[in-house]
C-alpha cells in the first residue's frame, strides 16, 4: 500500500479581537451608576426591563418629578408603586432595541418628550427605600456595553508537513 502525506499543512489563523466599549451617555449604564447598581435596566426586545436587585420587600416606586414637570417614567410606562422586582416598559420602537439606539429615535422617531418644562427626569425609590433622581437629559442611547472588534486579522501558513511515512 503506497500512501501518499501531505509535503505541507496549509493552516488559517483567524484573529478576531472583541473589545468592550460602553456606548457613552447609554440610559443603561447611567441608571445603574446613578442608583448604586440597586436598579439596573436590560433591552427585552423593543422594550426595556428597569429591575430592582435588592433583596428587601418593600415596593419598587418609580415615577415622574412632578416639581420639574418631568414625564419620562409615563411615557416608558414604567410608573410603579408596587411589591415587584422589575417592570417591563411599553413597547419604545417598532424594531429590536439595541444599545446604540438613539433616545430620540424612540416612538417612531419622537423621541423622549422634551418640550416647554416636560424634562426626562426619573424618580426611582428602590424597595429598600433608597431614593433616586435621574436626569436623563444628557442621555443619548440606550447604552450598555456593547462588544466591538477591534481588530481582525487572516493569515495562511504553510508548515511543513512532520508526519513521516514509516515502511
Amino acid at each position: 500500500m503506497n500512501t501518499k502525506l501531505p509535503r505541507h499543512i496549509v493552516v488559517a489563523i483567524v484573529t478576531l479581537s472583541l473589545a468592550s466599549s460602553s456606548t457613552s451617555a447609554g440610559l443603561i449604564d447611567h441608571i445603574a451608576q446613578g442608583t448604586g447598581y440597586t436598579i439596573t435596566v436590560t433591552i427585552e426586545g423593543r422594550s426595556l426591563r428597569f429591575t430592582d436587585n435588592t433583596n428587601d420587600h418593600g415596593n419598587l416606586r418609580i415615577y415622574d418629578n412632578p416639581g420639574a414637570g418631568a414625564t419620562a417614567a409615563t411615557q416608558l410606562g414604567i410608573v410603579c408603586n408596587s411589591k415587584i422586582s422589575s417592570i417591563l416598559s411599553v413597547p419604545l420602537s417598532s424594531d429590536p432595541l439595541l444599545p446604540t439606539t438613539r433616545l430620540d429615535s424612540l416612538f417612531d422617531g419622537e423621541g423622549l418628550d422634551t418640550s416647554g418644562n416636560s424634562l426626562r427626569e426619573l424618580v426611582i425609590f428602590n424597595r429598600n427605600g433608597a431614593a433616586f433622581t435621574l436626569d436623563l437629559d444628557q442621555v443619548e442611547t440606550i447604552g450598555g456595553t456593547v462588544p466591538e472588534p477591534t481588530s481582525f486579522a487572516l493569515g495562511l501558513l504553510m508548515l511543513p508537513a512532520l508526519l513521516t511515512r514509516r515502511p
